[in-house]
């Protein structure tokens, strides 16, 4: 085979190979197809959602929890080693798999939301809620105008979703109490139009008050934000392990969205479930 037929063939393969991963992770949904945000239409609906959170880099892991049945996927952006490029990764091999990818992050700024949202992300929990100025901008930076003041970039979301990832409808925006200060304003929070669910930080809020979960003050800060929920019709969340009656009796009380942990302790849980049953 001669030098220049080799290398002809050689640029059809790698031609061949970047199709191939194109149609497999880069190429967009159809023109007109629509992708529905399931986690929000579900609570609109006033079902209950369960969910995990997720911290890991690595994609195969991060299929097997977008791909085994719960409803959404929380991926801790807060406290994790995750960098945008990671984030892009997970969401391109995580596409098409039923669970709805929220990111958690702990700033207010248009850029800490708008960038996990154009690399695929369908909702933004924002960690430190704290006032009704918080919950504003919480909108005001994940909502395209009219609503928001989201800028159109020319990210990866449609190539994940679809062109209907563009519209507001689509996209959820949750706010999290962790302290005092929250609980008290938690009026004038859920007051914002645009707000689909809180969550509350039951950990955080225990650290930040000083009090216990036991604690009648600490039970009473809780009871507080139920019923405010109630009042604004808004869905309230929080986090819950993966015990079926400790999820039960939540769901009992009114939470709507409920966070079963994280990929390491699903694992464990498995594999102690597993060996358990085994006769040695």
């Amino acid at each position: 085979m001669s030098l220049q037929r080799a290398q002809s063939l050689a640029m059809v393969c790698a031609m061949l190979w970047l199709v191939t991963v194109s149609s497999a992770f880069g190429q967009a949904a159809p023109q007109g197809s629509e992708v529905i945000n399931t986690v929000r239409e579900k609570l609109l609906a006033g079902e209950v959602v369960i969910g995990g959170q997720m911290t890991t880099t690595d994609p195969a892991i991060a299929r097997a929890m977008f791909g085994s049945g719960l409803d959404f996927i929380w991926v801790e952006n807060q406290h994790s080693p995750y960098t945008y490029e990671t984030l892009a990764n997970i969401f391109m091999h995580t596409r098409g798999l039923p669970a709805i990818p929220l990111i958690r992050i702990n700033e207010f700024t248009e850029d800490a939301a708008a960038r996990p949202l154009d690399i695929g992300g369908l909702g933004v929990i924002f960690a430190m809620t704290n006032t009704r100025a918080d919950a504003e901008q919480a909108v005001r930076i994940c909502k395209f105008p009219p609503e928001g003041i989201r800028s159109t970039g020319g990210g990866q979301d449609r190539t994940v979703w679809g062109n209907s990832v563009r519209n507001n409808d689509n996209i959820m925006v949750s706010v999290m109490i962790e302290t005092p200060e929250g609980v008290k304003n938690i009026d004038e929070i859920l007051s914002v139009p645009g707000i689909d669910l809180l969550f509350i930080g039951n950990t955080d809020l225990g650290r930040f008050s000083g009090l216990s979960s036991s604690d009648p003050q600490y039970l009473a800060m809780v009871d507080t934000i139920l019923a405010a929920c109630k009042r604004h019709n808004v869905p309230v969340g929080r986090m819950c392990g993966n015990n079926p009656d400790t999820i039960n009796g939540y769901i009992d009380q009114g939470y709507q969205f409920l966070c079963a942990g994280g990929e390491s302790g699903f694992i464990r849980s498995g594999v102690q479930s597993m060996l358990e049953g085994i006769e040695k």
